[in-house]
């Protein structure tokens, strides 16, 4: 009889279980690995981010969905003039970036100032061809109306409605001094003021005098509105240039329109000097004035 050797059955069986083993971790791997789901391949979808002043929202779409359908699937609607900064019927084919101007209008008003002018007086306190303020003059007021578009709350244009004044402006009264102290002191008050800025206001033609009673008609120091002659008062035409007006007189310096004569029409001028000898030279010219107002 052969007898059994205990110690080889006992190893075969243990292989056996070993086997068993790696062969059912074996199946279990496979059957998980069936079961996981396969990676889709679908391309990346663009996206639009849609911009305002307030918000800012961002979604995918697919792809070659124009702009126009691509917000109203998204229930974003334009209200009244708004608009984007990209067409509407353009193809979303990459990720973009889309900004919603808003348009509003609003009335608006703002008001202006309005310069006012100058009457001129005769001043006998202030020397020769030097100016006073007697009376302050007071700028007018209009106010404007305006429709104003706004994009994104900025002001872009503006259309005026209508305006209503709702001051006049008041003249300032401005004295023209006539004071003449001495001849020197009508010539140094001359030229301390710088020439007129601007084209003349009138070519003239003037004729030099001075206190001679012949040149005179026999007052030599009195004129027709009633100053005393001096150096600066010129005699004009009052129909062409009115009494007290300021001047400035090429060749001669500032002045006033403070008399008249005879034979004094339209465009002619007569400039006083103390001497004889002045009137010689400066003689009969034609000349530039400019109306200083």
């Amino acid at each position: 009889m052969t007898q059994k050797n205990p110690g080889f059955g006992k190893a075969w069986r243990m292989l056996s279980v070993l086997g068993l083993s790696a062969l059912l971790i074996f199946s279990l791997q496979m059957s998980q690995g069936a079961r996981q789901p396969v990676q889709s391949q679908e391309p990346r979808k663009p996206v639009i981010t849609v911009e305002s002043a307030q918000t800012r929202h961002s979604f995918a779409v697919s792809e070659a969905t124009l702009v126009r359908e691509a917000l109203g699937e998204q229930g974003i609607r334009l209200e009244g003039k708004d608009y984007l900064s990209v067409p509407l019927e353009q193809p979303v084919e990459s990720d973009l970036v889309v900004r919603v101007h808003a348009v509003s209008e609003e009335t608006l008003t703002e008001s202006e100032t309005t310069p006012y002018g100058a009457t001129f007086v005769p001043a006998y306190d202030v020397p020769l061809g030097q100016r006073k303020t007697i009376v302050a003059g007071i700028p007018g007021e209009i106010e404007f109306v305006y429709l104003a578009t706004k994009v994104d709350g900025q002001i872009r244009e503006k259309r005026r409605l209508g305006q209503t004044v709702k001051r006049l402006p008041e003249l300032a009264v401005v004295g023209i001094g006539v004071l003449v102290a001495a001849p020197e002191d009508a010539v140094q008050a001359s030229l301390a003021f710088p020439h007129p800025e601007g084209p003349p206001t009138y070519e003239m033609e003037a004729t030099a005098y001075c206190p001679l009673p012949e040149e005179t008609d026999g007052d030599p120091w009195s004129t027709s509105v009633g100053l005393r002659s001096g150096y600066g008062i010129v005699a004009v035409d009052p129909q062409v240039i009115p009494y007290y007006t300021p001047l400035y007189i090429e060749g001669y310096g500032y002045a006033v329109a403070g008399d008249t004569g005879g034979a004094i029409h339209g465009k002619r001028i007569d400039v006083f000097f103390y001497d004889y000898q002045e009137t010689v030279v400066f003689g009969r010219r034609p000349i530039e004035v400019w109306v200083l107002k």
